[in-house]
C-alpha cells in the first residue's frame, strides 16, 4: 500500500507583514548589492532577485541540495527569516532567527553544501 504525501503549504508573501512581527526592508537593494557580490553566491546560481513586498526578498537558487526560490524577511528583532520553497512555492524548509553574520553559511549549508556527516579522519598515526 502506498503513503500518501501531505500536501506541501505553500508560501504565502501576503501574511508577512509589519502586524506578523516582520519590519520592512529600507536597505533592500543594497544588502542584494552586496550578497550578489559574494563568490559563494554565484555558486548557488542566484537569479531573479525581487522586491516581492516592502518585507520580503525572493530570489531563485540552483544548487547542489536546493533548487527553487529562497524568501528571506527580517524581524523587528533584525533576525533573518528565511523560506526555502520550490519553483512552485512548495514549503520545503525553513529557518529562523539567523544572525547576519551567520546568514551567507546558514543558506550555504542549505543551499549548496551537504553536512559534514563523520569526523575527519586521522592519518598522522
Amino acid at each position: 500500500m502506498r503513503k500518501k504525501k501531505q500536501p506541501a503549504e505553500l508560501f504565502d508573501v501576503t501574511q508577512i507583514s509589519a502586524s506578523t512581527g516582520y519590519r520592512p526592508w529600507d536597505d533592500m537593494r543594497a544588502f542584494c548589492t552586496t550578497l550578489s557580490k559574494l563568490v559563494v553566491v554565484w555558486s548557488w546560481g542566484a537569479t531573479g532577485w525581487c522586491r516581492m513586498s516592502p518585507y520580503v526578498l525572493r530570489f531563485r537558487v540552483n544548487g547542489k541540495l536546493h533548487r527553487g526560490y529562497v524568501f528571506v524577511c527580517v524581524t523587528h528583532a533584525d533576525l533573518f527569516h528565511v523560506v526555502f520553497t520550490t519553483s512552485r512555492n512548495r514549503v520545503v524548509k525553513t529557518v529562523t532567527d539567523v544572525f547576519v553574520d551567520d546568514f551567507v553559511e546558514t543558506l550555504d549549508a542549505i543551499i549548496e553544501t551537504a553536512p559534514a556527516t563523520e569526523a575527519p579522519c586521522d592519518t598522522s598515526a
